[in-house]
């Protein structure tokens, strides 16, 4: 009875080597897609981590600009403003004498191609 049990025992395991078999193979077969798919994730963060790099720099540069931009922007717009209200001062009749010149004095000369 007890050399039946054994000899019972090694048929089961021996049936089941081919199951083991297979299943190692799947399992190495995922093992192996897990460590490409680990590799190319480690690819792809570092190109990522790069991206965002470049764009903290880019995002600094745009701030250094946007500063340079509005000093001079408080430097040009009360000029502008004074320009604008100086404008606002010539009429119709200022326009017409412009026009009835011939050859306009330097000055007058001068005065439109600053306008212009």
């Amino acid at each position: 009875a007890v050399v039946s049990t054994q000899s019972t025992g090694k048929a089961k395991v021996a049936g089941l080597a081919p199951v083991l078999k297979t299943a190692l193979m799947v399992y190495q077969g995922w093992a192996e897609e897990i460590k490409k798919d680990k590799v190319e994730f480690h690819r792809s963060q570092e190109a990522c981590r790069i991206e965002e790099e470049n764009i903290e720099r880019k995002r600094q540069e745009l701030s250094e600009l946007k500063q340079l931009n509005d000093i001079d922007l408080k430097e040009v717009s009360p000029v502008l403003e004074k320009a604008v209200e100086a404008l606002s001062c010539i009429n119709k009749a200022d326009l017409e004498e412009l026009k009835s010149y011939k050859n306009p004095p330097a000055i007058v000369k001068f005065s439109l191609e600053a306008l212009c």
